[in-house]
């Protein structure tokens, strides 16, 4: 991971220590009160549309569209988005 990260900005990441890094990111995850966000992310949940096995099957069919990340508002997912904790081979 720490390569490939490195190659998408290695200006930024040239003079940086793993410590470094590590504690730019607790710092956000303070910064922003990520642990609360993450519990209260799921106190609403949105109505779904389609069972997963309709859109599975539309999947399957190529009834779907591949659509940029900053239009999908409104729009049904035909495919399962999923965060992976640390350690989890995606």
């Amino acid at each position: 991971m720490l390569p490939d990260l490195y190659a998408e900005d290695p200006d930024f990441y040239r003079n940086m220590r793993i410590q470094d890094l590590a504690q730019g990111i607790h710092r956000l995850i303070r910064q922003h009160q990520l642990p609360q966000l993450m519990l209260s992310a799921f106190d609403v949940l949105p109505e779904m549309k389609m069972t997963p096995h309709h859109a599975w099957q539309r999947q399957i069919k190529g009834e779907v569209e591949t659509i940029e990340l900053e239009n999908l508002v409104g729009r049904i997912s035909a495919n399962m988005i999923l965060p992976y904790p640390p350690g989890f081979r995606c």
